[in-house]
């Protein structure tokens, strides 16, 4: 079943692949935490991709970029948006 708005659709994580690449049209609810633990939506405008930095990233670099904590809390209950992970 589909989260309602307000609801995760997918909870906190990173990812443990090397980058992740996200393609959505318009606010679909991607939120990215801050170092102290805040969250912030992510602008997802039209022809935009959306580039996360995933646990493989954090390992090679020795920790100097960081996998980026995300989660997925859907605004109006729109469509999934596609990812790419690598």
């Amino acid at each position: 079943p589909r989260a309602k708005a307000g609801e995760y659709s997918i909870g906190p994580h990173t990812d443990c692949g090397l980058l992740t690449v996200i393609c959505q049209s318009g606010d679909q609810g991607l939120q990215v935490a801050d170092n102290e633990g805040g969250w912030h939506q992510v602008d997802c405008g039209p022809n935009r991709l959306i580039v996360l930095p995933g646990e493989l990233l954090e390992h090679i670099t020795c920790g100097a970029i960081k996998a980026a904590k995300h989660r997925v809390v859907p605004q109006s209950g729109g469509d999934a948006h596609e990812v790419v992970s690598v």
